[in-house]
């Protein structure tokens, strides 16, 4: 759950980092802000990018706006944290079953020549 919470809350700092009204971006690192600000953005990017590539980025835009300026909500807020855990959940289960097959496959094909 802390995994969900952290990476819920990296990826909209990123988004209120690198996202503005005009859809343009920065060229330049003027100052310690600048620099902290896009390093987190690449950083939270990154970290995202890692662990959960599926992301859907239009919605997950679309999500991000609606919650700033609270309009368009498609999810209650009180359903957030259960949609989130229950596709997280439902990920590690099937990682974890892949894993146990390829171990089994493995396994079989170790002994086998016993």
């Amino acid at each position: 759950m802390k995994v969900i919470k952290f990476l819920a809350v990296l990826l909209i700092i990123t988004m209120v980092i690198s996202c503005n009204n005009q859809g343009a971006t920065k060229k330049s690192l003027n100052n310690d802000i600048d620099s902290v600000s896009y390093a987190l953005g690449l950083d939270m990017a990154y970290k995202l990018k890692q662990n959960f590539s599926e992301v859907e980025e239009d919605l997950f835009v679309q999500g991000f706006k609606n919650g700033i300026d609270s309009t368009d909500i498609l999810v209650e807020n009180d359903k957030i944290d259960n949609i989130l855990r229950a596709y997280f959940q439902k990920r590690q289960v099937e990682l974890q079953k892949k894993g146990q097959e390829e171990a089994l496959l493995k396994a079989e094909k170790d002994f086998a020549s016993f």
